[in-house]
């Protein structure tokens, strides 16, 4: 995302084998770039999460830093938990000691439980964020999820089932 200016963009991914400049196997890991070239040597990279699973190779992620470079906000899901999450980065390099908190979105699936391959998110401002996903709770069954956030870190607002279970929305 690339909101903040060419100079600023920030990037999250899912480092699953340890080796793509994260350093924990299976991490969650948010680049801040210092230079519009964003090469590793001028980014700054911070461990979101140490372990949201392996994700069958694919981490379930959105960013958004429409409210600016140190007000970023990510939403994704943890395979390790079954369970969806939110970040609200209080610094450019969204770190804890920057006073960056992760909030759960979402705890009906637990362990056995499983988010998609898509979800999104967008900021109307620090404080108010729309989020959709599809998620598999417990019982097998697919459905489409809307969350209205109604503070910067999403812990307070309302999550709404939006579709019919069995819905693939992949």
């Amino acid at each position: 995302d690339c909101s903040p200016g060419a100079g600023d963009c920030k990037l999250v991914y899912h480092d699953n084998s340890g080796t793509g400049g994260c350093v924990d196997t299976d991490a969650l890991c948010f680049i801040d770039c210092a230079a519009s070239t964003c090469t590793m040597s001028s980014a700054v990279v911070t461990v979101i999460d140490g372990d949201i699973g392996t994700t069958s190779g694919r981490a379930v992620v959105a960013l958004d830093c429409s409210a600016g470079a140190t007000d970023c906000k990510i939403v994704y899901g943890d395979e390790t938990a079954g369970d969806a999450f939110f970040v609200d980065c209080a610094d450019a390099a969204c770190t804890s000691a920057g006073g960056s908190t992760i909030s759960q979105l979402d705890a009906t699936g637990g362990a056995a439980a499983q988010l998609f391959s898509k979800i999104s998110v967008d900021c109307v401002s620090g404080s108010d964020c729309k989020i959709a996903y599809v998620g598999n709770v417990t019982s097998g069954s697919e459905s489409g999820y809307f969350i209205d956030c109604d503070s910067a870190t999403c812990g307070t607002g309302s999550v709404v089932q939006t579709l019919n279970s069995r819905f693939a929305g992949q």
